[in-house]
């Protein structure tokens, strides 16, 4: 009776996470896909507390989307916190996907 009650907590313990995850991607799916393909879509990144130094909305977006380009439509993140737009000199898809706020979309040349 006690691994059924250890197994049934476990399969609850990481509910609000999913949820957290779940909304923030449908989310930014509504907004991808309100826009005509080949667009550019500028989306303000949003909170998504998953873990600490999460980087957001942003960060669900990498999780899902294998390139920065959705049904023909290029995605790109604003923010105005500094800590997180630091965050692109690390490299990686963070730096070709988040852009300062007023920067998007970004200026050819």
């Amino acid at each position: 009776m006690l691994a059924a009650v250890v197994v049934h907590r476990g399969s609850h313990a990481h509910d609000s996470e999913r949820t957290t995850v779940a909304s923030v991607r449908d989310a930014m799916a509504a907004e991808i896909h309100a826009r005509p393909a080949g667009s550019t879509v500028c989306l303000p990144n949003r909170p998504a507390p998953l873990a600490v130094g999460f980087p957001g909305s942003v960060g669900v977006f990498i999780l899902f989307e294998r390139q920065n380009v959705v049904d023909g439509r290029r995605v790109y993140f604003v923010s105005s916190d500094p800590a997180l737009l630091a965050q692109r000199e690390t490299g990686g898809r963070l730096a070709s996907l988040l852009l300062p706020a007023g920067g998007c979309p970004p200026r050819e040349g």
